[in-house]
């Protein structure tokens, strides 16, 4: 019988009032620990994903810089570059501009062609003077 009181007595004191609202805080913190370090990990994740891309792009300006170099390895990979950033010419070389005639072109020269009736009475008292 004594035996059985003291399993009603532990019984008694688990299943209290108290020693439920401790358990629910208990659980409750550890809920909220669990949260916190589930958000973290998310942006631990994000972080990583966006290290791998800079990563990869780093890479890439690599390679290319490392291609750039092969090319200005060569004489006119040289010659190509000093051109570029120094804009020289050869002695010899002229600059040949092309101008194509397109509808576009044609209205840009019509626009500046037609004027205004004050604007030609204003053209023909400058030319005057």
């Amino acid at each position: 019988m004594k035996e059985f009181q003291d399993k009603k007595r532990i019984r008694k004191i688990i299943f209290s009032r108290f020693s439920l609202a401790v358990l629910l805080i208990i659980l409750i913190i550890l809920s909220v620990s669990t949260a916190k370090v589930y958000l973290k990990s998310q942006k631990a994740s994000l972080r990583n994903d966006q290290t791998i891309a800079q990563i990869k792009e780093l890479e890439k300006k690599k390679k290319e810089l490392e291609d750039r170099i092969a090319k200005m390895q060569t004489g006119s990979g040289l010659e190509e570059e000093i051109r570029e950033k120094f804009n020289v010419q050869k002695p010899g070389e002229e600059v040949l501009n092309i101008v194509d005639k397109s509808p576009e072109n044609d209205k840009i020269d019509s626009a500046e062609e037609n004027h205004g009736f004050f604007s030609k009475i204003w053209d023909l008292i400058k030319n005057i003077f």
